[in-house]
């Protein structure tokens, strides 16, 4: 197969996301007292359709928590997601471990839904997005999601959507604990606006 540079599946090396999995477990571990996921965890997935799993950005820890919690929770599936095409340009390794560049601009918008919408064409693929796309206290309301995640699930019906909520608050210790808690999965309805569906998906 060839390695396309415009083609994230191809840069992928499972050995390196494996590799880059374990040194944000460790950092991790260094860095916070605790990484807590609220019971009932993951919910249930059928295995024969991709999912987009999108989330807060309250914090820099948020692409470690993500790289850490694929390899535990989707093993069987490949993880990509986006991020800034000018931080890919400096880290150019991360394409390797399945990230693609976006640039923050109509055109880059664009450019994320081609490229998401071929990645989750098959099912044994989780694409994980910071969905406000900006770093913004947990507390804030209206959350403000961008419209990208949205969009993706309309033109990919069969795509399943997972919330997820991140936190890091200090407690009595030195260290702060990681907080995460996934909610209900959902999908694109027949018919359903992608302003109705991004409104569903932010009270998810």
């Amino acid at each position: 197969m060839s390695r396309r540079s415009d083609d994230p599946a191809a840069l992928r090396s499972e050995p390196m996301a494996r590799f880059f999995a374990r040194v944000m477990r460790r950092q991790l571990a260094r860095g916070f007292r605790a990484v807590r996921i609220a019971r009932p965890g993951l919910p249930e997935l059928p295995d024969d359709r991709p999912v987009m799993v999108y989330c807060n950005h309250p914090s820099w820890w948020d692409p470690a928590v993500v790289i850490a919690l694929h390899e535990r929770l989707f093993p069987a599936r490949g993880g990509f997601g986006p991020i800034e095409a000018a931080m890919l340009e400096t880290y150019p390794f991360m394409a390797r471990i399945g990230l693609f560049g976006v640039s923050p601009d109509r055109r880059g918008a664009a450019a994320f839904l081609r490229t998401a919408g071929t990645l989750v064409a098959r099912p044994d693929r989780v694409i994980w997005i910071t969905a406000q796309g900006r770093f913004a206290d947990p507390r804030a309301r209206p959350l403000d999601l961008r419209p990208g995640a949205a969009h993706l699930l309309v033109r990919a019906p069969r795509l399943i959507a997972v919330p997820l909520a991140l936190e890091y608050p200090f407690w009595s210790e030195r260290r702060p604990e990681a907080l995460l808690r996934f909610g209900a999965p959902l999908e694109a309805r027949e018919g359903e606006t992608t302003s109705d569906l991004a409104a569903r998906m932010e009270g998810a």
